[in-house]
């Protein structure tokens, strides 16, 4: 049977309902350690915008953009890529000592940063699972850069850089989430361990 053809055209495609993207996240002690201090910052800086949830504090790496559904090809790639990665990866710290916000139009994060170069085995996971990921999709990605942050929350406020005692944690996996715009709910589409 012949497809039928609509009457006015192509339909519309469908508007965008994830974000799709790698991330590392603290542990449950460590991300509620984090929430319990920028619940204080918050009322320190007299801030309004919503804190966000302990469970899906993260520091974002790989993106792969807004996507109507998950799409299965993409996920396959991606994930064979972070499989070989994750797999020659020994488990190691990253550390914040700094708040600050980044200034954006329509509100600007409150973040967990660190000072340039603290992060460096972070820095080389990234760059292999970039080269991972160039491998798997056969092309050339974006430069990888990565700056490293926690967004908290969400303000029309600017708070200047502010040193923190240190904060840190063990990685010893990423995962790879979609999250649901408009919707503070990931979506966990693969985990994937270090070899420790």
């Amino acid at each position: 049977m012949d497809q039928q053809i609509p009457l006015f055209g192509p339909p519309e495609p469908l508007p965008p309902n994830y974000e799709i993207f790698f991330v590392i996240q603290p542990d449950p002690a460590t991300a509620l350690q984090i929430h319990e201090l920028a619940t204080a910052w918050r009322r320190e800086f007299g801030l309004t915008g919503k804190l966000r949830p302990p469970e899906i504090l993260h520091v974002s790496l790989h993106g792969f953009g807004r996507h109507a559904e998950i799409p299965k090809p993409l996920l396959g790639k991606a994930s064979e890529a972070c499989e070989k990665t994750a797999a020659a990866t020994t488990a190691f710290d990253v550390q914040f000592e700094r708040i600050l916000s980044y200034q954006r139009a329509g509100g600007s994060p409150l973040v967990l940063a660190a000072r340039k170069g603290a992060n460096a085995a972070l820095e080389n996971f990234y760059l292999r699972l970039s080269a991972a990921l160039m491998m798997a999709f056969g092309r050339q990605l974006p430069k990888p850069i990565l700056n490293p942050h926690v967004s908290l929350l969400y303000d029309n406020q600017i708070v200047p850089m502010k040193p923190i005692p240190p904060l840190s944690w063990i990685v010893n996996e990423v995962a790879l989430v979609a999250s649901e715009l408009g919707e503070t709910k990931y979506h966990y589409l693969g985990r994937w361990f270090f070899k420790n």
